[in-house]
């Protein structure tokens, strides 16, 4: 279907367009006709024409002025200028009103009929770039999830800066800098803490999309993955002059935010936010966020608003963990068990009184496990065997004796 206006103050002209048009066209155009300037422009205001003919001279507002009015509001219409005067006199600014072509008086009925052939192939042309544009944004829109996952896993876990570099690329991020904040949800609140069940994950996996929605439509942000009650988010930003004045703000977006994932989701959130660092340091934000959650009972709770008593983000064995998931990704089994036995005696021996945070990572660290072993294609139960026999002794054994106050190595 095409919309066709057409313009001219002759009324034998306005009916040897419109019959011209029906007869050849029938049911596929629709025509509407104004004799000024002004009942030009106020028409194709509400009927929103794919194709004007336009004639140059009529009373009042010409046919240049409405074209110029016309394109305030319609941006896509395709304009045919008809006149019987020599088309130079008007040439540039029509043509800065990007008209089509020029007909001159008299036309005849084969020109008109070339005209609107011409016109709307036109039109087909501009609705199918606009259709295959739409499709592609849809794929995109796929995809995007799907590349800030795994863009957020490099930055966090310390694969190759070149992978990281690669799809900061393909998510245009500018910014060289940027922070970590970590969402937390649960069911409920005890003691300042979130409760989150067994079958909490299971419900995240379905709110996961709105709550990304949701968050990018408040920060300009790459959202990662659910891991354990946890979901990590990579802000990119430029180092602030005023960072106090920004951590302030910060914190109160941060709490909007909670405002409006409580409002459209049932569930309960935490904030823990970390410092801004530069890229290639996005794991060390990303435990300071994890310290703030751990260290605090607020809501929202920055790493600079936390008490400085921890050794927890300057003092994190980074390089130990990058050997464990090495040694995991290329199939040494001893020399992971060894990396994983000597890092969480010293997540025991650091924060024996908080069990909560090494199940978490006992978790976090299956999680990851996972996914690297389902990318060689490995069996979830197969990793699930292997988490358990790596796990399980020094879990069981920690937990016993931080239970009874004391620490050893066995």
């Amino acid at each position: 279907m095409y919309r066709i206006l057409v313009a001219d103050d002759e009324g034998i002209m306005l009916e040897a367009f419109k019959n011209v048009i029906s007869s050849t066209f029938g049911d596929s155009c629709i025509v509407e006709t104004a004799k000024t300037g002004r009942a030009v422009t106020e028409i194709a205001e509400t009927f929103h024409p794919d194709i004007v003919f336009m004639d140059i001279h009529m009373p009042g507002i010409n046919g240049i002025q409405a074209m110029r009015e016309i394109r305030k509001f319609n941006t896509t219409a395709l304009f045919y200028v008809v006149s019987a005067y020599d088309k130079f006199d008007y040439a540039k600014e029509a043509i800065d009103l990007g008209v089509e072509r020029y007909l001159t008086k008299p036309i005849s009925k084969a020109k008109i009929i070339a005209a609107v052939e011409e016109a709307t192939a036109k039109v087909d042309t501009k609705r199918n770039q606009r259709s295959n544009l739409l499709r592609i944004q849809e794929k995109l829109e796929t995809v995007i999830p799907v590349v800030e996952n795994s863009f957020v896993g490099s930055l966090l876990f310390q694969q190759e800066m070149q992978v990281a570099d690669y799809y900061q690329q393909l998510l245009d991020i500018e910014e060289k800098q940027g922070y970590v904040m970590i969402i937390q949800f649960g069911q409920s609140y005890e003691n300042g803490r979130l409760v989150s069940p067994v079958g909490m994950n299971v419900k995240a996996q379905d709110f996961y999309a709105e709550l990304r929605d949701i968050v990018k439509s408040s920060f300009s942000c790459a959202v990662g993955s659910i891991m354990s009650n946890r979901i990590p988010i990579v802000v990119p930003c430029a180092l602030s002059e005023n960072p106090y004045e920004e951590r302030i703000d910060l914190v109160e977006q941060a709490r909007s935010l909670i405002t409006r994932l409580e409002d459209r989701i049932e569930a309960k959130f935490r904030v823990g936010i970390g410092r801004v660092r530069e890229m290639q340091e996005m794991e060390r934000s990303y435990r300071e966020a994890l310290r703030a959650l751990n260290g605090s009972k607020s809501r929202v709770i920055h790493i600079e608003d936390l008490s400085q008593n921890g050794v927890y983000d300057e003092e994190f064995p980074v390089e130990m963990e990058k050997n464990i998931f090495r040694y995991l990704e290329e199939g040494k089994e001893k020399e992971c068990i060894q990396e994983i036995n000597v890092f969480f005696d010293w997540m025991v021996a650091h924060y024996a009184d908080d069990m909560n945070n090494i199940r978490l990572k006992t978790l976090e660290y299956i999680i990851w496990g996972e996914k690297k072993h389902l990318k060689q294609a490995r069996s979830i139960m197969d990793l699930a065997i292997d988490a358990i026999i790596l796990m399980q002794p020094w879990h069981v054994q920690g937990m016993k004796n931080c239970e009874n106050g004391f620490w050893t190595r066995w």
